[in-house]
């Protein structure tokens, strides 16, 4: 049975929840913050952000996109772009060291990713290109 009409059906799943995520990633980013002095703990925020972007990362690749570095050079402009957009804002503030933990984040995402792959094998996309 041939697998590549299922690979794509997998992949079409995993790019719809990527773009989903960046739609929702970049609202909740721009929407108004009720109090932002009000944090629990200090410095939480790159965490978030790391965070954040560490999963966009894992499901961008598991999405089948064909570059790894093309889909870590746009989440990096994301988040530059996300920043940017915040300091237009009424309501937020652009804080550039939350880019530095976008990269991290992105960083992360890829390690964890290789990691669980498996063996020779960096994405549901590698795959397909590999016949596995």
């Amino acid at each position: 049975m041939d697998e590549r009409p299922r690979l794509r059906a997998r992949e079409l799943h995993w790019r719809a929840l990527f773009w989903i995520g960046v739609a929702i990633g970049t609202v909740v980013a721009l929407w108004p913050q009720p109090d932002p002095t009000e944090t629990w703990l200090p410095g939480i925020d790159k965490v978030e952000h790391a965070l954040s972007f560490a999963l966009l990362t894992t499901v961008g690749l598991r999405a089948g996109f064909r570059s790894a570095l093309v889909l870590a050079a746009g989440l990096v402009a994301l988040g530059g772009a996300i920043e940017l957009a915040q300091g237009l804002t009424a309501t937020r503030t652009a804080d550039w060291f939350d880019w530095p933990a976008d990269a991290a984040g992105i960083a992360l995402g890829w390690a964890l990713s290789r990691l669980a792959a498996p063996r020779g094998v960096g994405s549901v996309g590698l795959e397909q290109e590999h016949g596995r």
